[in-house]
């Protein structure tokens, strides 16, 4: 189960072309808060499940900066949700046992050693769908479609960075969307 983990957070970062909205309904008992995943019994499947993160819940953020300039001393911080969202990991079902014998077996250390070919390749037919409802879909890697679902209208992203005799050196990044 923990070994999901990581090829999931690369999913975010592959993407997929797909854009419908995928209709699909859960059984109460299939809707779990994402603190219990890892309680789940190992021959469980995650797909069969949904989680979610209600407003005001916490989890980290990993950030990876290494320019050969400037590196990132605290690299992770922990986000804040500000309304309930769930969570679906749709995975191929013709998985070979070769396919999933190679997830098992991934690390952060052997995915970020590997090819974007290679990773293409591995996670080609997986997708993570966020709802705010737990009934209507949309793929995470399709902006369109979560500004939609989501009622966002424009989103914003700022990099600064500057200096003064107080603070010294600052930076700052700002990430924000408008409904």
């Amino acid at each position: 189960m923990k070994m999901l983990a990581i090829p999931v957070f690369s999913l975010l970062i592959l993407g997929c072309a797909h854009t419908n909205i995928m209709v699909k309904e859960f059984k109460p008992e299939q809707i779990i808060h994402y603190s219990k995943l890892q309680n789940l019994e190992e021959d469980l499947k995650l797909t069969d499940y949904v989680a979610y993160l209600n407003e005001g819940d916490t989890f980290p953020l990993e950030l990876s900066i290494d320019t050969g300039i400037i590196n990132v001393a605290d690299k992770r911080i922990h986000l804040i949700v500000q309304q309930k969202v769930y969570f679906l990991v749709k995975v191929p079902e013709n998985l070979s046992k070769e396919e999933l014998a190679k997830l098992e077996k991934l690390d952060k250390e052997a995915l970020s050693k590997m090819s974007q070919s290679d990773k293409t390749k591995l996670f080609k037919g997986y997708m993570i769908y966020i709802s705010k409802d737990a009934i209507s879909w949309v793929p995470l890697s399709d902006i369109k479609a979560v500004k939609k679902a989501f009622g966002i209208k424009e989103g914003r992203v700022s990099f600064g960075f500057g200096m003064s005799r107080k603070a010294g050196i600052i930076s700052h990044l700002n990430v924000e969307t408008i409904k």
